[in-house]
Order: C-alpha cells, then sequence, then structure tokens
C-alpha cells in the first residue's frame, strides 16, 4: 500500500511539473505549434505506462445529475442562398409593327440573395421569413413572412405573406414566386396558368388545413389591402378536398373572386364597377396515379363569366353564355433513373375553350389547343455532370411557340455550372407576327449556386 502511495504521489508531481512547464510554454509558441507539444507529451506520458501493472483503485460513483427536458424552443436560425447567371449573347429578329429590328451582341447578368430566417418558439408553431435582394434595383424586401401553428394535430394554420401552388400540371403552371422568364413565355402562347393561386404570394393569406380521411380538406382567403380588419367584399376565397382512393389522388377545387371583381360588366363600358372584367367563381377537379413508374394525371378547369350568371345555375338556368373559360390539361411524366446516362421527359396537352362575349352576351366560342414538352439526358461524360436538354412549348392551333435546346456542364468551379443553349421564338409571338425568321436568342452564361 506505502508502495503504491508513493508511486501515486511521485505521478502527480511529474503531472503537475509538466502541466507547469507546458503551460508556460505554451504562450510563446502559436496555436499549431502547441498542439503538435501536446500530442508529443500524450504519446510520451502514455508510453510511460507500457510496463505498468494494473492496480485496483476505489471507483466513486457520482450521483446522476437529472436530464433538462427540452421545453420546445429552438433558436433562431438564418441560412442564405444566392444565384446569379452572368455571360455572353446574341438576339436577332427582324422589325415587326412597332418594334424595331434587333441584331446585335449583349451581356447577360442576373442577381438575387435571398436571406432565410426560422424559428420554432414551441412544439406547436414555427415562423418563416424570406427577404430577398437582386439586380438591377438592389432594394431590400419581404419575399415571404408566415407562420405555421398546429392546434393538436387536427388544425393547421399558416398565415401571413406566402405563395402558395394548386395543381398537378407541371409543365403548364407558373407560380407566384416564379423569377424565371417561364409567365413571359407562356404569355406568348397565351396559356392558361394550371395555378389557381398564382396571384397568392403579392398579398396576405391565411389558410386552415385539417386532415381528412386519407387526405386533407384545405380553406383559404387572399386579401391585398393594407387593412387589419378587411371585409369579406375585399377578400378572394379558395378550398380544397384532397384525398386518395385504389392509389389515385383525386382534387377537387373552387375559388371566388372578390365581390367587385365579380360583378357583371357594364354594358356601356365593358368593365365592371372595378374597372376590371368581371370574373366568376371557378372550379376545378384533378387526378393523378402512378403507372409502371410513370406519373399519369389530368386536370380540368371551368371559371363561370360572373357571380349572377353563376347564381343563375341555381334557378336551373344555365347557357353558353354563363361561362369564361373550360380548360383540360392532361400530363404524363417519366425518368429512367437506374443507370446511367439517365433518360426521361414530360409531356402536357391543355385544351382550351375560350367563350367570348359581346355586350355581355354570348357571341361564340374558339378552341384553342397547346402541347408542352420537357425532356433530355442527364449524367453524361467521364464525370457523369453534362445535361442535354430541350424544352418546347407550342400554340397548335396559332402554329407559334418556341423551342430551346441546351447544354449544362454541372460543377466546372465550385457551385458553379455552365448553360450554353438558344431559343427560338417563332410564329405569333404575342400579339405581333414575327414573320418567317422569327426571334433567336442564343447565348452562354455560368450559373453560380450558393448556399450559406
Amino acid at each position: 500500500m506505502k508502495k503504491v502511495s508513493k508511486k501515486v504521489c511521485v505521478f502527480l508531481a511529474l503531472v503537475f511539473s509538466v502541466n507547469i512547464c507546458f503551460s508556460q510554454n505554451a504562450y510563446d509558441l502559436s496555436q499549431e505549434e502547441a498542439e503538435e507539444e501536446l500530442e508529443i507529451f500524450d504519446e510520451d506520458f502514455d508510453a510511460m505506462f507500457d510496463d505498468a501493472q494494473d492496480t485496483t483503485a476505489v471507483v466513486v460513483e457520482e450521483p446522476e445529475k437529472p436530464v433538462k427536458k427540452s421545453d420546445g424552443t429552438f433558436p433562431l436560425k438564418f441560412s442564405g442562398h444566392l444565384d446569379s447567371e452572368f455571360g455572353v449573347g446574341y438576339i436577332y429578329h427582324q422589325g415587326y409593327g412597332s418594334t424595331e429590328a434587333v441584331n446585335k451582341p449583349n451581356g447577360y447578368f442576373t442577381f438575387t440573395n435571398y436571406l432565410y430566417m426560422s424559428a420554432r418558439p414551441n412544439t406547436w408553431s414555427t415562423i418563416h421569413g424570406t427577404f430577398a435582394m437582386g439586380f438591377p434595383s438592389y432594394t431590400y424586401g419581404v419575399k415571404e413572412c408566415y407562420f405555421d401553428y398546429i392546434v393538436k394535430n387536427m388544425v393547421y394554420i399558416t398565415g401571413g405573406k406566402k405563395a402558395t401552388t394548386w395543381g398537378y400540371p407541371r409543365l403548364f403552371t407558373v407560380s407566384s414566386n416564379d423569377n424565371s422568364s417561364k409567365s413571359t413565355d407562356y404569355a406568348a402562347i397565351k396559356a392558361q396558368n394550371t395555378n389557381i393561386l398564382s396571384d397568392s404570394g403579392a398579398g396576405t393569406t391565411f389558410m386552415l388545413r385539417v386532415p381528412f380521411w386519407t387526405g386533407t380538406i384545405t380553406g383559404l382567403c387572399l386579401y391585398n389591402g393594407s387593412s387589419s380588419q378587411p371585409s369579406f367584399e375585399e377578400m378572394k376565397f379558395a378550398g380544397s378536398i384532397e384525398f386518395v382512393v385504389a392509389k389515385i389522388s383525386l382534387n377537387f377545387f373552387a375559388r371566388k373572386e372578390t365581390e367587385k371583381d365579380g360583378t357583371p360588366v357594364n354594358v356601356s363600358t365593358g368593365k365592371n364597377e372595378n374597372g376590371t372584367d368581371a370574373q366568376g367563381p371557378l372550379f376545378g377537379f384533378e387526378a393523378k396515379r402512378t403507372i409502371l413508374g410513370a406519373d399519369v394525371y389530368g386536370q380540368a378547369l371551368c371559371r363561370f363569366d360572373d357571380d349572377e350568371k353563376f347564381k343563375q345555375i341555381f334557378k336551373g338556368s344555365i347557357h353558353k353564355d354563363s361561362f369564361e373559360r373550360m380548360v383540360f390539361t392532361g400530363g404524363f411524366y417519366k425518368w429512367w433513373d437506374e443507370k446511367d446516362p439517365a433518360v426521361g421527359f414530360n409531356i402536357e396537352y391543355q385544351g382550351d375553350c375560350i367563350f367570348n362575349h359581346l355586350s355581355g352576351a354570348y357571341a361564340g366560342h374558339e378552341i384553342v389547343h397547346r402541347l408542352a414538352f420537357d425532356g433530355g439526358v442527364k449524367r453524361l461524360g467521364p464525370k457523369h455532370n453534362i445535361k442535354v436538354g430541350l424544352e418546347l412549348n407550342h400554340n397548335i392551333t396559332q402554329n407559334s411557340g418556341y423551342l430551346k435546346p441546351g447544354v449544362i456542364i454541372s460543377g466546372i468551379f465550385p457551385g458553379c455550372d455552365l448553360n450554353t443553349g438558344f431559343k427560338w421564338f417563332y410564329g405569333k409571338y404575342g400579339a405581333n407576327s414575327l414573320k418567317k425568321t422569327g426571334r433567336w436568342e442564343i447565348g452562354t452564361y455560368f450559373d453560380l449556386s450558393l448556399n450559406y
């Protein structure tokens, strides 16, 4: 016992003296040198006990400290995303109408920086915020800011500025927060947007979601004003019932405009009391099913001409002049992703029946057929980082649209892709004819995408 105690004393004295020497020398060393000295000391210290025999020591058990349970709070978290494109391009088109001809090279630059904020004050609520600043204005603004609140896992509440997208179609749809030129391109072929909430990001949204059977019941109201006590006449309403039956996703939905937007037009002015064309309520139905690994889906929309004509159907009065338009959109989506290179495509058809009205009366209708395609091959090349794709949007009725092939080389620099391609607008672009030559846009640019 005395022998062991003596060894213990010698050991403690040695450790104490070495620690003093190391602590004094550490102030004269850099952090890197100090860490190397510490590693050498640890190795030498372990070598001292290579030949030592194990001794029995008294183990003192400390009482376990009670584990502090979380109260459900989480800290405020920030993250960000920067997306910038820069390169060179060339635009060519002949003059048409009041538009001058263009035949010259040009530079290309876009810049958008997003700052995301999230917090979870308790287990029932979360707060989300997205702030954006970009070229050319460089003004800092609120893109989204809303809260989610859960009531006993039965009612989900969302309130604030939030962009929402409804609809199964993938190509004939443009979200309210889409920064690309897609909305402009679709306007060129006069496509009908299948997202009935495309304007939701512009104002304030209040949404309730309740689980139902195999799906969800959703009610939503939109308000574009600034009053904290808006009247129901100033709000837009939408609702949906979505559920799954026999592996088929079904969704029934509807939307009602504000009272002013839904009033009939004045015969003399052709406008309603809000100064715009009246828009009646909209009803829709869509279905989606996966068959042999492919998504097959379809959507039908029906928009009434105004509120009064919609109310007449409950009195048994329904005619062709009751409607503004009926739209059907169907699509097929499939990717063969098991092996390299991967191949896939998405194709959609849209049939749009537009009812024309003259002084509030039915004046015939026209049916417009459209086609959209998006497909390609990815994971090409020795590094599996090359994508080749083709995008097509075609108005069959007017024989117009655009064709957009391109090549993307991913990771050419850290966080940076190289995009090269061209875009050809043909036929009627908007309200003007592009003659035979159409409009050509050719470019190559770097796409820098950084998360932080």
